[in-house]
């Protein structure tokens, strides 16, 4: 007598398990579909029914992320076809590589796409995709038109502000040939150590181009001539040597010839002039003729 309450027992059971498994499965999917919805990633899905044709795939489910990025409203579309949906799938090749994954289960990282139909507008796509079960395919979809627009916006903007830097270092240091082998670089404003560094290359290139025996720098422009200044002239100066060329400055005020002897520096091998027309006057003295004469 025994025997059929125990089976009645594990029959409850077992029912009493499958109802729990169900529930749990039916939360599960409850709380998958929230957080699919939820995400700001485009995503749709679609189930395989033909994998002899990618136009089978059929649409299962999408957030509402995909909203803007298709330009309606994709999960409403539910059970319709790829093609129905999106008639360009086949002519670009996207059902192609969908239906691929949802047989091969293979991810397919599809990188930046183009593709636009009757309904999409066209633009670029970053797309993936990976299989979630047998003969299913899950695709995400960012529209990213704005943001690689946005991207060559800021490049062309940084090209223009580089060139302006280039043009205002160009102009905040110029080099003036003088003669065929005489050039002058007339330094105005403050000099920090990027400045210094600009106007020592732009000298070194205008006097390998020219091929200048001399060149004159000059600092009446300067207003303060301190240790860095001092250093500066002194590393432009030995460059200018190691090139065959000869450094004349300029411009050496009371009060700056003061500085660079408390400073200590050493301007053994620069000749040294009050002002620019004595460092004009001193070439013509080596056998250099200036064309011109700065007044």
């Amino acid at each position: 007598m025994t025997a059929p309450l125990e089976t009645d027992e594990s029959s409850d059971a077992e029912r009493a398990g499958l109802l729990l498994r169900a529930t749990l499965a039916e939360q599960r999917a409850g709380i998958f579909q929230q957080m699919m919805m939820g995400l700001p990633l485009g995503i749709m899905m679609f189930q395989l029914e033909d994998r002899a044709d990618p136009g089978s795939l059929r649409l299962i489910a999408a957030n509402r992320a995909m909203r803007p990025v298709s330009g309606f409203a994709l999960e409403e579309e539910a059970g319709r076809r790829i093609t129905d949906i999106f008639p360009n799938a086949l002519e670009s090749g996207l059902a192609q590589i969908y239906a691929a994954v949802a047989c091969t289960g293979e991810e397919r990282d599809l990188g930046e796409v183009e593709y636009g139909d009757d309904r999409v507008a066209k633009a670029l796509f970053a797309v993936r995709a990976f299989a979630i079960t047998p003969d299913s395919v899950c695709i995400t979809v960012d529209n990213v038109t704005q943001r690689r627009h946005a991207e060559a916006a800021l490049r062309e903007n940084m090209e223009t502000i580089q060139a302006q830097a280039a043009a205002l270092v160009e102009l905040s240091t110029p080099l003036i040939p003088l003669s065929e082998h005489v050039v002058v670089m007339p330094l105005i404003g403050a000099i920090d150590s990027q400045r210094a560094q600009q106007a020592t290359e732009i000298l070194l290139q205008g006097i390998t181009t020219r091929r200048a025996r001399i060149a004159i720098l000059d600092i009446t422009g300067v207003p303060v001539v301190d240790t860095q200044v001092a250093n500066a002239l002194v590393q432009a100066a030995k460059a200018v040597r190691l090139l065959g060329a000869q450094v004349v400055l300029t411009g050496i005020r009371a009060e700056v010839a003061q500085t660079l002897v408390a400073l200590g520096t050493d301007l053994s091998g620069v000749v040294t002039c009050s002002n620019l027309q004595s460092g004009i006057a001193y070439a013509s003295t080596q056998g250099i003729t200036p064309r011109t004469a700065l007044r």
